[in-house]
């Protein structure tokens, strides 16, 4: 009686109930003890729409059909533009460009390009969590055998074409494995995929966890499928035909992958995802509608860059669930460090765990950059909201109504479309920006940005640290500073910024700005070239100067070399060959501190990006106060003010709860509103989860921010003077704090629940539970006795 009385409670009160854990959360948790097993499969050019999970309907692969069946599809994942700039983010966690792998590497097996040595990959992560660790494929990571072959960035084993000239020979390749090299007979698929099937096999029952990174060199072209892959298939010479073949043949690889961990006992605990590098060729464009979407591999639009991602994993992950969550390749590092238990990585990223196991997410901005013919590709994306800098053209897409990219908005949505721009070029500055810290002769350190660096004596030189991340052999290069030459100094050439008498920017005697470098020859002879300017700098007097190295896409040796006066160009020239550096360089004086400045630097900045002309005059208009600014004078097109929101952090509130600011511009109209939502240590809303809220406006005015949790509201008056005294742009930290927590509504989302909370309230819950069951016995008792009496 008293069980049926509780049960009853408990039905009564069970909508109140929010389940924690999900099924498949529970068998983690079981099988905690275990680390699962990871198997990534990358394919190589395959576009978004070619697989049937996927809407495809011409290539046939039913076993990746099954996989979806089993696992998560994910609607809008995305790679980056290139293969090389993917797979470097999909190894390290970081965007690419932190590190100026912008295009792909160079064929050349003598090419130090690559990732720094000093950024850990998935390799190095998987390694020191206990797995063994495997690398099976293509690789297009840097071709520098004693740098960036895959056994020395954390891979146990290797078996692929190190170098990219045979990563396409379709029949018989040779390949390397481990330290050797050897032709193998058959389709480098077919080899690749039976390597992947006995890994799964011999590490069966050893008790030790594996990660296995299958790098398919499918269905890149030059196609030669295998006569049973064309099975099928009506037209079979077909350039279209032969692309799907290889797609159904990197299919009969995923069916033999699973198969083998379903016989070995692992399919259950062993994560399984498969994705692509970018988008389709463009030359498939007139057979594929590439599910509708825009572009093609290399370009930022959505067809270059939406990848289609399907996740197994039996333990945690709803077979047959999908998810619109926005993440990128830069997610996969992290999302793998927490499986196998790592943290504290750097990351441009975050784990997706969550959302395998069926958890809400709040979506991430995304950041893609390209070059293609020397022009500059772009985008941002931010929720529903995707900003394009197309070869110079802009655009603004909503994508959750247009995915196809066919309407642009920026003109009928100017607060998104600015909000965006404003993003993308402030995220690109950054990305590129080499955090560097030098030494001086003193021992003394100090951390970039520096202030000033004076070297009006050799005692005054900084060392940067050697480091391949600065090393420009081939690569983009931009370096800016402001800069006053010391009239007392006499007529001297005065250094800048110098790599031991290989690479040199100087101030000649006649104070004209000159760069030399030694570049070297693909016959291996050294030239030393220069670019002198024919403008001189003034002396007693801070002016902008930039060098920037641009490489062209095509054949990274060569490229242009540009110098800036005041954001204005002054002069170029060209290079045609590798640039030579040590990988070390000094600022404001010469290795052998002969020819010190002679002057001040003031904010240098080192950069792996060549910044476009429109870039160097909104740096060079953007004159701190400290040295005399009348105001901002950068071109127009550019966000030239800012004020950037930043709250501390979400445990320095006492509350939970959604809040929203609004700046007002001096004649009242509404300019922006955003919104962010405090949770337990972060934020969750525009623009990231770090709190961080930029409003840009293009004139300084009187304005306005007000900041209101929907009872009470604070704001902040503004003047233009404000502004020019912040050197065009403020930082708020206090407006948010001041407010009182007490009249806070408490509006967390519902897919958050903090610990102490839901604890309180399984508390409350029980106890309903208890007093709902323990009232309905009273009132069936109550019943009984009067039904006695009556009788």
């Amino acid at each position: 009686m008293l069980l049926r009385v509780f049960i009853a409670g408990i039905l009564v009160f069970a909508p109140l109930v929010t389940p924690s854990v999900t099924a498949a959360q529970g068998n983690v948790a079981a099988n905690s003890g275990q680390k699962p097993n990871v198997i990534l499969i990358l394919a190589d050019d395959l576009g978004y729409a070619e697989i049937e999970p996927f809407g495809g309907t011409f290539a046939k692969t039913p076993n990746l059909a099954q996989l979806r069946r089993e696992g998560m599809k994910f609607n809008r994942f995305y790679s980056n533009p290139l293969c090389g700039p993917t797979r470097s983010s999909l190894m390290t966690g970081l965007y690419s460009q932190r590190f100026g792998f912008r295009v792909n590497c160079d064929v050349s097996t003598a090419s130090p390009k690559g990732m720094p040595t000093e950024v850990s990959t998935l390799g190095n992560i998987m390694r020191s969590a206990g797995y063994s660790t495997w690398h099976v494929g293509k690789w297009h990571l840097g071709y520098d055998a004693d740098t960036n072959y895959p056994t020395k960035r954390g891979f146990d084993y290797y078996l692929g074409p190190f170098e990219e000239q045979t990563a396409w020979q379709r029949r018989n390749p040779t390949l390397h494995e481990n330290n050797s090299k050897r032709q193998f007979s058959g389709h480098p698929t077919e080899i690749y995929g039976n390597k992947v099937v006995d890994i799964i096999r011999q590490n069966a029952g050893t008790g030790k966890p594996f990660f296995i990174n299958y790098w398919d060199t499918a269905p890149h072209g030059p196609n030669q499928p295998l006569p049973r892959w064309l099975n099928g298939y009506q037209d079979k010479n077909s350039v279209y035909t032969k692309y799907a073949a290889e797609i159904t043949g990197l299919d009969e690889q995923v069916g033999k992958i699973v198969t083998a961990l379903k016989e070995t006992g692992q399919w259950n605990n062993t994560v399984l995802v498969f994705m692509s590098d970018n988008g389709i060729p463009s030359s498939l464009l007139t057979f594929s509608n590439n599910g509708g979407l825009r572009g093609n591999k290399s370009g930022v639009f959505e067809g270059g860059v939406r990848s289609p991602m399907l996740i197994s994993w039996p333990a945690a992950v709803a077979a047959g669930s999908e998810t619109s969550l926005v993440s990128h390749v830069t997610d996969i590092a992290p999302t793998f460090s927490e499986i196998a238990g790592v943290t504290g990585a750097a990351s441009d990223g975050r784990s997706i765990v969550p959302t395998l196991r069926g958890q809400a997410q709040q979506p991430r901005d995304i950041f893609f950059e390209n070059k293609t013919l020397d022009l500059l590709n772009g985008a941002f994306i931010s929720g529903e909201w995707k900003y394009v800098w197309n070869k110079g053209n802009e655009y603004l897409f909503n994508l959750s109504t247009d995915p196809g990219e066919k309407t642009d908005l920026k003109n009928s949505r100017p607060v998104e479309f600015t909000t965006l721009k404003t993003r993308y070029w402030g995220t690109r500055t950054a990305l590129a920006e080499v955090p560097y810290q030098f030494t001086r002769s003193s021992r003394g350190t100090a951390s970039f940005p520096v202030k000033t660096i004076s070297a009006k004596s050799g005692s005054d030189i900084g060392y940067l640290a050697g480091s391949s991340v600065l090393n420009i052999s081939g690569w983009e290069f931009s370096f800016d500073s402001w800069i006053r030459l010391d009239g007392n100094g006499g007529n001297k050439r005065r250094n800048i910024i110098n790599s031991f008498g290989n690479f040199r920017f100087e101030v000649m005697e006649n104070g004209r700005p000159r760069a030399t470098w030694k570049e070297t020859a693909k016959n291996g002879t050294v030239t030393e070239r220069f670019l002198e300017v024919g403008t001189a700098l003034r002396n007693d007097t801070w002016q902008h100067i930039a060098l920037v190295l641009d490489a062209t896409p095509s054949h990274a040796k060569s490229g242009a070399v540009r110098i800036y006066i005041d954001g204005k160009n002054a002069g170029s020239g060209k290079r045609t060959g590798d640039i030579i550096t040590t990988g070390q360089f000094t600022i404001a004086n010469t290795p052998s501190t002969q020819r010190p400045l002679l002057g001040e630097l003031y904010q240098p900045r080192i950069s792996t990006a060549a910044w476009l002309p429109a870039e160097v005059a909104w740096f060079a208009g953007s004159k701190p106060i400290a040295l005399g600014a009348g105001g901002n004078t950068a071109q127009a097109g550019f966000p030239q003010f800012g004020l950037d929101v930043l709250p501390l952090t979400g445990a320095d509130y006492d509350n939970y709860g959604s809040y929203t600011y609004t700046l007002l511009s001096s004649d009242g109209e509404v300019e922006y509103n955003y919104s962010v939502t405090i949770l337990e240590n972060n934020f969750v809303g525009y623009p990231d989860e770090n709190g961080v809220i930029v409003l840009p406006f293009d004139q300084p005015q009187n304005i306005t921010l007000s900041v209101t949790n929907g009872i009470d509201t604070l704001t902040r008056e503004l003047s233009p003077e404000d502004f020019a005294t912040a050197g065009g742009h403020i930082i708020d930290r206090g407006l948010l704090k001041n407010l009182d927590p007490e009249s806070s509504p408490d509006s967390a989302p519902d897919s958050y629940m903090d610990p102490v909370r839901a604890g309180g309230q399984l508390v409350l819950i029980l106890c309903l539970v208890v007093l709902g069951g323990f009232g309905i016995y009273l009132m069936m008792t109550t019943r009984d006795a009067d039904e006695i009496q009556a009788k």
